[in-house]
């Protein structure tokens, strides 16, 4: 059983009323976990956030906290997979959110002790595939969020004239389709922008819609991507230009100031730079758990003004220091926010190539 610090544990209060209970910065090997809720037994939320969770929470754990639960968050803390028993014993839980994790499929009966559900968010995941009739049990669901995953990218505002099978049905065929778009682009090498959609009682944004479609039509029937020759330490490549222009506004400039096609990039390793045109691609973490890696990386994105790529390398780089890299790292920190000064102050265009 885990031991929750006190010093990770936050009590949200609304007046005099204990309202939720937030956990912060907290690795939880196992199912069961423990902390001491002497002061917080009527908060009715528990809140997870920016944790390391490798099982999900038990809930006997969970009503141990609060025995009167009725919304349970998750965000941001490596979940990966989800069953049924996860749920068993919260059946007073109307909200669900479970959010920015890496979850990868949903079984049919993942639901079923859990019929007063009315809200459920499960965007930002790596979601393929979800078991059949898996919103059976939901009588009272009203909000269904499974935007921004890896086969479906959509937002169900579910109202009284639609059925749970024209739901699923709808969710299903939007699986297909994102998998087979996803995974033509993928080939192609696409700046890998998701299809986002928007659906009131299951009515798609036509005009979003469409665009993206159109965007998807071009891309597949093209025969072969714009490239540009990468040199790199005297090795290079043939890239898809388009794909680091739309990541890089660093690159996209000297696009336009040089046409030769030919783009020599200095002070970066071939093994950095692959890590870096990877994201482009799939806009996943670099895997590495390497601090001097991830300064590389790190150091790299800051010189493209890739600032999304950015955020994710500092928090890997946070969770990486040691007692023995912390020197190191810190002498890098140092020479990449010189080289932030330098790029806010528009240095010399002609220096931007030598990243």
């Amino acid at each position: 059983m885990s031991e929750v610090p006190k010093f990770c544990v936050k009590v949200i209060k609304l007046g005099n009323i204990f309202e939720a209970i937030k956990f912060s910065g907290v690795s939880l090997n196992d199912k069961e976990f423990t902390t001491d809720r002497s002061h917080f037994n009527q908060a009715p939320y528990v809140f997870f956030y920016d944790c390391v969770i490798n099982e999900f929470p038990s809930s006997q754990s969970l009503l141990r906290v609060a025995p009167n639960l009725t919304r349970l968050s998750i965000t941001s803390s490596r979940l990966s997979k989800i069953s049924r028993g996860d749920l068993k014993g919260l059946e007073k839980l109307t909200i669900l959110t479970l959010s920015e994790n890496e979850l990868e499929y949903l079984p049919g009966d993942l639901f079923e002790s859990t019929p007063n559900l009315e809200k459920i968010y499960l965007d930002q995941n790596k979601i393929r595939s979800i078991g059949e009739e898996i919103l059976k049990p939901l009588k009272k669901l009203k909000i269904f969020d499974l935007s921004r995953n890896v086969n479906i990218d959509g937002y169900y505002n579910v109202s009284g004239g639609l059925t749970f099978t024209e739901l699923e049905n709808d969710i299903r065929e939007k699986c297909k389709l994102s998998q087979f778009f996803s995974q033509e682009i993928f080939k192609l090498n696409s700046d890998n922008e998701k299809l986002t959609t928007q659906t009131g009682n299951l009515k798609v944004e036509n005009q979003k819609l469409r665009a993206r479609v159109g965007k998807m039509r071009y891309l597949i029937n093209q025969s072969k991507a714009e490239k540009i020759r990468v040199v790199i330490d005297k090795r290079e490549a043939l890239l898809d230009k388009k794909l680091l222009a739309v990541n890089s506004p660093v690159l996209a400039r000297l696009f336009k100031e040089d046409t030769s096609n030919i783009l020599t990039l200095r002070n970066i390793s071939i093994k950095t730079f692959k890590e870096i045109y990877k994201y482009m691609i799939n806009k996943k973490p670099p895997a590495t758990t390497d601090a001097d890696e991830i300064l590389e990386i790190l150091a790299a994105s800051v010189k493209l003004q890739m600032f999304d790529l950015k955020d994710k390398s500092l928090k890997l780089l946070k969770e990486s220091v040691t007692e023995e890299n912390c020197p190191r790292i810190m002498h890098g920190m140092r020479q990449i926010v010189k080289d932030i000064k330098k790029y806010q102050n528009n240095s010399a265009d002609g220096e931007l190539v030598k990243i």
